[in-house]
């Protein structure tokens, strides 16, 4: 949906096209803002769980999300696709309490306007899995299945506290993708009225 989005409605998809542009936007990140930069970094190092999931959380997580913020800052329009709020999603490895995702949010960039779109179940894990993040065969059926609960439950505290800081417009997967897509769109043209 992120790239529909982009191309019917003028923006740019932010992303990353080298090792090199990640290292160098995110020392940019760090130059502007050393200790939001630092206190991310922090949470990541205490609460990226196990081993097999440290690299992937440091790499696509944090270095990927504040490379993008930093981009997207050059365009006009920009839409980031899983930024520093998704990582507050993925992030923990068991439900995280309120006051937790608020200390992390309080410092990660604002976005204008955040998107959340809430898939069903069913569809999050062919998506995932789709995508290999996380990788069914190397942690088992039940440990994917749970760490899908874990991120559900992260945005079900999520959602509230964001709101008190950014417009937030959630649409909610039920139907088919057409029709999920069509509402989100009307709903994003309430928000943002002719890329205001």
């Amino acid at each position: 949906m992120a790239k529909r989005l982009a191309a019917e409605e003028g923006c740019v998809l932010v992303s990353i096209d080298s090792r090199l542009e990640l290292l160098i936007l995110n020392v940019v990140a760090f130059i502007a803002h050393p200790i939001s930069y630092l206190q991310l970094l922090g949470f990541f190092i205490r609460y990226a769980g196990e081993r097999s999931a440290y690299r992937y959380k440091i790499a696509n997580l944090f270095l990927h999300a504040n490379a993008k913020y930093v981009k997207a800052r050059r365009y006009r329009l920009a839409l980031i696709d899983q930024g520093h709020f998704q990582s507050a999603i993925s992030l923990f490895e068991h439900p995280a309490p309120t006051d937790l995702i608020r200390k992390y949010l309080s410092h990660a960039p604002k976005p204008d306007v955040l998107i959340y779109v809430r898939p069903r179940l069913a569809d999050l894990s062919i998506r995932l899995s789709g995508r290999h993040y996380i990788a069914r065969e190397r942690h088992g059926e039940e440990a994917f299945f749970r760490r899908l609960d874990v991120m559900a439950a992260n945005a079900e505290v999520l959602i509230p506290i964001v709101d008190a800081r950014v417009r937030v417009l959630e649409v909610r997967a039920e139907s088919a993708l057409e029709e999920v897509y069509e509402r989100m769109m009307r709903d994003l043209r309430v928000h943002i009225p002719a890329h205001a």
